[in-house]
Parts: structure tokens; C-alpha cells; sequence
């Protein structure tokens, strides 16, 4: 799978550098640190702070990926039967593919914060 014939790291108009030494290797050590599967590994630049985009799936509880906010180019990928959005956690965005008989008992069981967003 290559979304990019050359890779990223050489595309600055597409993507920027991660901020600082410090983020780049919060955000490489939560992608080292998963248990999920990385279905489409991005290369990283540690000197030029930059990271290809990378996604991971089957991210479950207690993955390194859900433990903060990644703000890099990472797509965590979580599977599940049933959401619940739990007062105090700051969802920014779910993306999902319905294989409910009932896809619209789904959407109007899905509660979410006002500052995130739902795509189905």
C-alpha cells in the first residue's frame, strides 16, 4: 500500500515538521509502544523532526495510542461493538464503517461532545 511513490518526508508542502525534539519522540515512542497493528508504517526523521503518516489498527484499552492526544500524522484505527462516550474524555473526531442490520439505532445511540465530530 503507497500513497506516496517517494514518501512524505521530502514533501513539505504536504506535510510539516512535528514542532520539536521533545514531541517528535513523545509521538515515535507512543508508535513504537502499540500493540496494534501497523497496517501502513510511516518513516521518521528524528534530526528533520518529521514523520510519514502512519496508521495502526485494532488499537484497544491500554494501547499506548489512546493514552493522550498524538497531533502527528498517526491514525489510530479502534474497533468496537458499542460507543460510549464517557463524561470528562475530549473525543476530536470519530470516522467509522457501518456493519450494523440497524445502522441508524447506532447513530442515535452515539452521544458526542460539542467540540468533536461524527462521520459515517
Amino acid at each position: 500500500m503507497h500513497f506516496f511513490s517517494k514518501g512524505a518526508l521530502d514533501l513539505p508542502s504536504l506535510f510539516g515538521s512535528i514542532l520539536s525534539d521533545l514531541h517528535h519522540k513523545r509521538i515515535t515512542s507512543l508508535l513504537f509502544r502499540t500493540k496494534g497493528e501497523v497496517v501502513l508504517q510511516g518513516r521518521a526523521d528524528a534530526a528533520r523532526k518529521r514523520l510519514e503518516p502512519t496508521i495502526v489498527k485494532d488499537v484497544a484499552d491500554g494501547n499506548s495510542l489512546p493514552e493522550e492526544e498524538i497531533v502527528g500524522p498517526i491514525l489510530p484505527v479502534v474497533p468496537v461493538d458499542c460507543f460510549k462516550f464517557e463524561a470528562g474524555n475530549r473525543l476530536l473526531s470519530m470516522h467509522g464503517k457501518l456493519s450494523s442490520q440497524n445502522p441508524t439505532r447506532l447513530i442515535d445511540r452515539t452521544t458526542i461532545s460539542s467540540t468533536g465530530s461524527v462521520r459515517f
